[in-house]
């Protein structure tokens, strides 16, 4: 049995985006209007904000909205 520790990678220091880069971000979800349904690019620009105000990463907020789905039995494929 190996009686050293595996070296840990450094800590990557998060990247945070400016307001202009959220800006950005949010006014590019109106292009998703292209050969989508229309409630496509409020659900991306709602997703963006999520994520972006509680620090949530996208697996984290796929299965909160997954979770509160089947609990509520309304869960649709």
């Amino acid at each position: 049995m190996p009686t050293a520790l595996p070296k840990l990678p450094p800590q990557q220091t998060p990247y945070v985006y400016s307001t202009e880069e959220l800006h950005v971000l949010l006014e590019a979800t109106s292009i998703l209007k292209v050969g989508h349904r229309p409630h496509v690019p409020a659900m991306y620009r709602t997703l963006l904000l999520l994520l972006y105000g509680s620090g949530m990463r996208i697996g984290e907020a796929l299965r909160l909205v997954t979770a509160v789905c089947q609990q509520a039995g309304k869960l649709r494929h």
